[in-house]
């Protein structure tokens, strides 16, 4: 809207420039003629947009209300409006301002078809509209295109790096496609833990007042192959001072214990987990204990087992022996983590 009211400004002025020297000699009253017609055709092309996009808005709020989408006055509303943008689009194919605004709109009303047609043609007339590349990155993302989806958004990011969605939606990207991406060599596992580490740290620099955005960055070290757990307990001791209410300060706790479990800071872990106590985290709690006390097990074996070896020479069936039970515990441990994956306790 601010991009088209001073062009409709500018031109305008334009307008009123030339009607003010077409009387000034020398002059060709034909040639000024024709650019005076041209100036007024313009400003009036422009105000017939913003007659559009002032129903637009009005329509789009309604038609977000609950039930209102599926009713006759919906469809009868989304045919005046398509009505109005063919005829405009019709005269003014190039304007690449009003392709986005039509393309957005498209999507407001679920005709993803055309929104691409629009998002596309608008970046062949402007290359370096970043808006656009985020777009079309997006309809291509929900379409599994995840190759075009990947390109578009890093061609979003190199051209406006300070857009912190932008940021945001690779992450989502990366996440969502990750296997797709490394298996079609679109990206090696090292490149995409780097990039997709470095979407979310982006998006909540960019917006440190977004709690979502620094929720999302904290949560984003469970996907990686080599977290940084000493930085994720640092970003989730930030949100739990931040932290108002009750069930959140619990659910921020519950991750604190498990990067401290990550981090084999299994005591502390423990210490943390008994704040723990809303009904919802019972199930994450009892995974993280389970993990804990294998854990301690595990250790005191391991202090026995080296008190008898001064004591008793190990032979052969001894290290099968061990060899055995160390791989039946890695089992259970690996068990409980999944079971603390698939609990899902660090959703905000």
């Amino acid at each position: 809207m601010g991009k088209i009211a001073v062009k409709f400004i500018a031109i305008f002025l334009s307008a009123l420039f030339l009607m003010s020297c077409a009387g000034n000699p020398p002059k060709d009253t034909s040639l000024s003629a024709k650019k005076t017609n041209a100036a007024n055709a313009q400003t009036l092309s422009q105000r017939k947009l913003l007659s559009i996009i002032s129903e637009q808005e009005s329509f789009l709020d309604w038609y977000s209300q609950k039930d209102n989408s599926q009713t006759i006055d919906a469809l009868n509303g989304i045919k005046r409006l398509n009505s109005l943008w063919s005829e405009y689009l019709l005269i003014n194919p190039n304007d690449a301002d009003a392709l986005i605004i039509h393309g957005k709109y498209c999507r407001a009303i679920g005709d993803y078809k055309s929104a691409y047609e629009s998002f596309q043609k608008a970046d062949l007339l402007d290359d370096n509209l970043a808006v656009v590349k985020q777009q079309l990155a997006a309809l291509e993302g929900e379409d599994g295109n995840f190759e075009k989806s990947y390109a578009h958004l890093k061609s979003a990011i190199a051209l406006a790096p300070d857009v912190s969605i932008y940021h945001k939606q690779m992450g989502q990207l990366l996440i969502l496609y990750k296997e797709d991406l490394i298996k079609s060599g679109v990206l090696s596992r090292e490149s995409w833990n780097r990039e997709f580490s470095d979407s979310y740290a982006k998006a909540s620099a960019l917006n440190p007042k977004s709690s979502e955005l620094k929720w999302a960055y904290a949560q984003s070290f469970y996907d990686l192959d080599n977290a940084d757990w000493q930085k994720a307990l640092k970003i989730w001791d930030e949100l739990l001072k931040d932290s108002n209410f009750i069930l959140e300060k619990e659910t921020i706790n519950a991750n604190r214990a498990r990067v401290l479990i990550e981090l084999y800071k299994d005591s502390e872990a423990h210490e943390v987990l008994k704040t723990v106590t809303h009904p919802d985290l019972q199930r994450a709690k009892m995974s993280m204990l389970a993990v804990i006390a294998q854990a301690k097990i595990s250790s005191e074996q391991k202090r026995n087992q080296d008190s008898l070896d001064h004591v008793l020479p190990r032979t052969a069936d001894d290290e099968a022996l061990k060899n055995t039970e160390n791989l039946q515990k890695e089992a259970e441990i690996s068990e409980q983590v999944k079971k603390m994956e698939n609990n899902k306790i660090y959703t905000h």
